[in-house]
């Protein structure tokens, strides 16, 4: 029984240390190619153009500080979650789900201006702070993956509620005002254009939608203004996509930098 257990044992010891050389040289392995994949990264990003430190990226589309109202936009956007938490099942339905088509829609125009109304300090504050034509809040691009747009859910929102009063407001024959709230929306959609990031890409898609599906109930509930509803897609500004996908490549590069991979990039 004894020769037996040391048999176990001298057969355990082996498969341990034949085990553990396996895993360096799969762990080894991979590194080695993460090396590889590095530098032809590097050599592809180089060809592109785009700048592989992060404060020269940041500066290759970063506003003046005096085109940027990032520093006082994002709390004015982080300000509207606590008005919506505070607000009924109700009025959240009545604003942020964007249902106004009156073939679906049984809430009163005077249960919509309610709702509304729960926002406007919120929404003003909004305004006031988005007069820049960038919002590019500065962080260390160079963190990769870990970097955040927080501003992209607030400006989304922040679109469907201009959105919403544009429509209540045509409805009721206020015009200019419906105008100017659609275009608001436009403005907080190409805000979320100027980062080059898919992500923001992606959000100011959705936003122009919005806007697209709030201008025709507008024309709907005005046909009179149909060419001035109309007029305000006209300031959309969409951004090519590969301006988009910069930022993703620079991501990329940063990434494999950040895992221990920097000679690569010294080669």
């Amino acid at each position: 029984m004894a020769e037996v257990k040391k048999v176990l044992i001298w057969i355990g010891g082996v498969c341990g240390i034949v085990g553990g050389i396996g895993t360096a040289a799969w762990i080894g392995t991979g590194f080695a190619a993460g090396h590889r994949e590095a530098a032809t990264a590097y050599k592809e990003v180089e060809a592109l153009g785009i700048p592989l430190d992060a404060d020269a990226f940041l500066a290759s589309f970063s506003p003046t500080p005096s085109e940027n109202c990032a520093e006082e936009l994002l709390p004015a956007l982080a300000a509207l979650k606590p008005t919506a938490d505070s607000l009924s099942q109700e009025q959240k339905m009545n604003t942020g789900q964007f249902v106004w088509n009156k073939a679906e829609d049984t809430v009163s125009i005077e249960e919509r201006k309610k709702a509304i109304g729960a926002y406007k300090k919120s929404m003003d504050r909004v305004r006031a702070a988005s007069k820049e034509p960038f919002c590019v809040p500065q962080q260390d691009w160079a963190d990769s993956v870990n970097v955040i747009f927080p501003e992209y859910a607030g400006l989304r929102i922040a679109a469907k509620l201009s959105c919403t009063e544009a429509v209540t407001v045509a409805t009721l024959g206020n015009r200019k005002l419906a105008v100017q709230r659609l275009k608001e929306a436009v403005h907080y959609g190409n805000l979320s254009g100027q980062t080059p990031t898919l992500i923001g890409a992606l959000v100011h898609m959705a936003i122009t939608t919005i806007v697209t599906t709030a201008v025709r109930e507008c024309i709907i509930a005005d046909p009179a203004g149909s060419e001035t509803y109309a007029q305000v897609l006209d300031q959309v500004k969409l951004k090519p996509f590969g301006y988009a996908l910069r930022g993703e490549v620079y991501f990329k590069v940063a990434f494999y930098r950040n895992y221990n991979v920097k000679e690569a990039f010294e080669t």
